[in-house]
């Protein structure tokens, strides 16, 4: 997966708009949302980046840690990555946020 198609379905999994913006008629405007109608200061940057931010990492730990699956998630995803070092998925934006993916992926495939 491209980081784009993983960051939208994080931002799925953790029940967040994947911001869809308008370009603004005039400067005066401030972009907005056309799903949810958020309005944005900056032109860029409307999505959370789960691959490369470590500022998005720690959002996903610490979502992740509230999640009533956190603990089987840590076991499957370092039980489901031969010769992976466990820790790496903690130290690395983009396999954690693959991870995660990977194991609501899984949930949905069991029921």
């Amino acid at each position: 997966m491209i980081n784009e198609e993983v960051n939208k379905k994080i931002h799925e999994i953790m029940g967040l708009c994947w911001h869809e913006v308008v370009e603004t008629i005039s400067e005066d405007e401030l972009p907005e949302c056309v799903k949810c109608n958020a309005l944005f200061i900056s032109d860029t940057d409307f999505n959370i980046d789960f691959c490369t931010s470590w500022e998005a990492f720690g959002i996903l730990w610490e979502w992740w840690q509230k999640h009533d699956k956190f603990n089987d998630f840590l076991r499957e995803a370092s039980a489901n990555r031969v010769g992976f070092i466990y820790w790496r998925i903690m130290v690395s934006p983009r396999s954690f946020a693959e991870a995660t993916v990977e194991f609501f992926k899984k949930e949905v495939e069991d029921v």
